[in-house]
């Protein structure tokens, strides 16, 4: 899916994005999903491919792209996310960063299986 929901309001696209991963919850198929937005993908994938100039940058879960960018282009692109931290990093229950209550200051990620590339 190449940014379906790039030309919606933001809330029907929230909207939009939950249908998702209901959809995905329910019937358990892989979605290559391409977007510009961020948030988008951190709340939508279980992976994420980011490319610069043609490139591949990081291929990761989102949570340890937030929490390691590998390299500057990437640790920009994040930046705004990564203030988010360690709250949630994804929304609609896909790629979560809680504190783990018997870790004191520890953090535990949570994943889906709805693929973001």
């Amino acid at each position: 899916m190449d940014e379906p929901f790039g030309a919606v309001d933001e809330i029907t696209r929230g909207q939009l994005q939950d249908e998702l991963l209901r959809i995905h919850r329910q019937r358990g198929i892989t979605v290559v999903f391409v977007t510009h937005d961020i948030a988008e993908a951190v709340k939508l994938g279980t992976r994420m491919l980011v490319m610069d100039a043609g490139r591949v940058q990081q291929c990761a879960e989102p949570a340890e792209i937030l929490r390691a960018p590998a390299t500057p282009f990437v640790e920009q692109l994040v930046r705004k996310e990564r203030q988010l931290l360690p709250a949630a990093a994804g929304r609609g229950g896909q790629t979560r960063l809680k504190k783990d209550k018997a870790r004191p200051g520890g953090t535990r990620f949570h994943r889906g299986a709805f693929r973001l590339l």
